[in-house]
């Protein structure tokens, strides 16, 4: 099968260091005091994961706009947004589809699900538990 890549590496990693320069301190001072960027707890969003739980993933999700809301708007809605029309146009392909993103992008009101759901795409629970 092909692989087709929605995103480069470098379009990610600009999208990790943009923003204003008080949140890339305030996420690098974080990670100086305690090993951690501000970030939400990636237990939880495995544990989240593992029990197949998107209602707690949308919730983790939603912890992250305020720790840095322009990453969080680069990170995930800008990307989504371009991911959603590079999916239309290879679903338009008729090929069966698989698309893999980290589990956050599928979480969450304004997540990667909600907006192929708003594209015209048919979201179907498959009971992963």
């Amino acid at each position: 099968k092909d692989v087709l890549f929605l995103e480069t590496d470098a379009i990610q990693g600009e999208a990790n260091v943009r923003g204003p320069l008080n949140e890339i301190v305030a996420d690098l001072e974080s990670w100086r005091l305690g090993g951690r960027l501000q970030r939400c707890d990636e237990d939880l969003v495995m544990k989240a994961y593992a029990e197949g739980d998107l209602a707690a993933l949308g919730q983790l999700r939603a912890q992250l706009a305020p720790l840095r809301p322009t990453m969080s708007r680069a990170m995930l809605q800008e990307r989504e947004d371009r991911w959603v029309e590079k999916i239309k146009d290879i679903a338009a392909s008729g090929k069966s589809t698989l698309v893999a993103a980290g589990a956050l992008h599928f979480a969450g009101n304004d997540g990667l699900l909600a907006k192929l759901g708003e594209a015209g795409f048919t979201i179907r629970d498959l009971g992963g538990n």
